[in-house]
Formats: C-alpha cells, structure tokens, sequence
C-alpha cells in the first residue's frame, strides 16, 4: 500500500531530522521498488557477481546522505521514481566498470589488422595547405617548361578540365591529350 503525499511529506521530514524508525518505514515501504529496478538493470553476467540488495543499500545510502526533507517530493510515485532512476544509475554504472573495460578490449583491433581482415581501405591523408602551395608551384614550373602545346594542354588540365573538353577545345584528338597526360604526370612522379 502507497503512503498518501501527507503521510510521505511526514515521514521524510522525520527521516531527515535524523529518525531512524522513519528511515526504516521508508526502506521497508519503497524497498520492493528498488529490488525492482536493481534486477530489471542489472545484467546477466553480473548477477552471480552482485547481490541485488547491494545495490539497494547503496541507494538508500546515498538517498538518506543527501537528506531530502518532505518537501522534496510532491507525490509518493515521484519518490518511486527517483529511487528507481538512482537504482538504475548505480547498476549501469557497475556494470560498465565490470564489462566495460574488458568487452571493449577484447574489441580493440589496430587498423592494420582492421585493413587485413575486413579489407577496410583507410582515407589517404590529405595535403597540408603548404603543401599544396608548393606543389602548386612546382606544376606552375613544370608546365612552363613544355612546349607551347603541352603548355595549353596541362594548363587547362590543372584548371579541372577533363580530357575530353581539352580536346574539343584545342583541337587534338582525345588520344592526344591523354598521351602527353601521361608523359607529364610520369616525369612528375617522385623515385621510389
């Protein structure tokens, strides 16, 4: 049987002024609720390592520490409320000490492994804005240094123009481009 707000209201001032048979009338009343929530949280694995009433205790401890008086809670099911929802904080915070740490290592893999075993395929790294600007220049001097067909060419190339919008433009066929294309891109390769 639910306490009405009145007898709640009471019963937690008399609890906070230190009472102690008000504290017991509390843990008895509303204990079944934490027992509750504590098992309803609680994960499976844990429960051969943890006892229910653990939890509820710790709760209650830290319930009657922080001294709510009966203003706090304007309805008894708000009381429930709150109880479960510190319940349910205690056993989820358990249970990530006791899980977390090893379920997430035994996850853990290196991105070699990752790239192996999964064929993943890692993003290259992208330029820095230095060296973009150097390797801008360098194209700037390789490009001056060709012919004046092979200038317009991979000038328009290094503008983003595709192969065959060059061609159409210039005047050479497709196959043209893509030869000096690729005669450039090779001497601009780095050894190794």
């Amino acid at each position: 049987m639910q306490l009405s707000t009145e007898e709640l209201a009471k019963l937690m001032d008399e609890a906070a002024a230190g009472s102690e048979e008000a504290a017991r009338r509390l843990t008895e009343r509303y204990g079944p609720f934490l027992r509750v929530a504590v098992r309803r949280w609680l994960h499976k694995r844990l429960r051969t390592q943890y006892d229910s009433v653990d939890f509820v205790q710790d709760v209650w401890a830290s319930f009657f520490a922080r001294g709510y008086d009966g203003e706090a809670f304007k309805h008894p099911a708000q009381l429930v409320n709150f109880l479960q929802l510190m319940a349910r904080n205690k056993v989820v915070d358990a249970c990530r000490q006791r899980l977390g740490k090893r379920s997430l290592l035994n996850r853990e893999r290196s991105l070699e492994e990752a790239q192996r075993t999964h064929g993943l395929q890692l993003a290259d790294r992208q330029p820095t804005p230095s060296q973009i600007v150097s390797g801008g220049e360098e194209w700037e001097r390789f490009v001056q240094r060709q012919s004046p067909g092979c200038r317009k060419i991979l000038a328009r190339y290094g503008e983003g123009q595709d192969v065959e919008t060059i061609s159409r433009e210039l005047g050479v066929t497709v196959r043209t481009v893509q030869r000096i294309l690729q005669h450039a891109l090779a001497k601009l390769k780095p050894a190794g």
